[in-house]
């Protein structure tokens, strides 16, 4: 009961949400086209009601139950549950939030909602999401599940700690730039270099750097051993 207190923000999303879906099932046409994703150009793709209605909501939903599990899977857990317990409810609220704030920007799509019909809103919100990951990632703890998880973080604190601080700036300066994207109109050829960049920067830069502390800490060792 104690642990669920902790999330109980995060359980309070989950709730809204649900009464969100019950109220878009009811409005909503059998026959409605619902977004399901937007490419690099702003062009959407779109599903029927059910799946547009009840996928995001379920992995909400399970993402949270997943947090609030964590210490039953996580082998870490039991190294600094204090640190744990002090980031992953803040964690699981902020990604729950947003992914309520993007469903509930898809419904709103749906029935022609003209105050935020705007084909590049969605950048923004990706956006906003980047920066606020950006600000939990250098709190996380090691672990298995959440986080830069390369063969180098997960074999060292220290690589741990360095490469999830710079990740978390990275994050940030993503999160400006898709927010960017989201108020200029760009050509074809610049939204795919604008947006793969973003994403290619976000995925590999993590990588690369936590490889380049991890053969910063072999020199070192050599030397030490010297």
């Amino acid at each position: 009961m104690e642990r669920i207190k902790r999330f109980k923000w995060s359980i309070l999303i989950i709730i809204i949400h649900l009464i969100i879906v019950l109220y878009f099932n009811v409005i909503l046409s059998s026959d409605v086209l619902i977004p399901r994703q937007w490419d690099y150009k702003g062009d959407i793709a779109y599903s029927g009601k059910g799946f547009g209605l009840w996928f995001l909501l379920n992995l909400n939903a399970f993402l949270v139950l997943a947090f609030v599990l964590f210490p039953l899977y996580s082998p870490r857990y039991r190294r600094n549950p204090g640190r744990f317990d002090s980031i992953l409810p803040n964690l699981t609220f902020i990604v729950s939030f947003f992914l309520m704030i993007i469903h509930l920007y898809m419904l709103l799509w749906a029935i022609d909602f003209q105050y935020l019909k705007g084909e590049n809103v969605i950048f923004v919100l990706i956006g906003l999401l980047f920066i606020f990951l950006g600000n939990i990632l250098p709190k996380i703890p090691s672990n298995f599940f959440a986080g830069v998880r390369t063969p180098w973080t997960l074999t060292s604190e220290k690589n741990w700690h360095k490469t999830h601080r710079v990740s978390g700036f990275a994050f940030v300066i993503g999160g400006i730039l898709m927010i960017i994207r989201g108020f200029i109109h760009f050509t074809s050829t610049l939204s795919l270099i604008h947006t793969f960049g973003v994403l290619g920067f976000l995925l590999f830069y993590p990588i690369i750097y936590s490889y380049t502390v991890f053969l910063q800490e072999k020199k070192e060792k050599r030397g030490g051993e010297k």
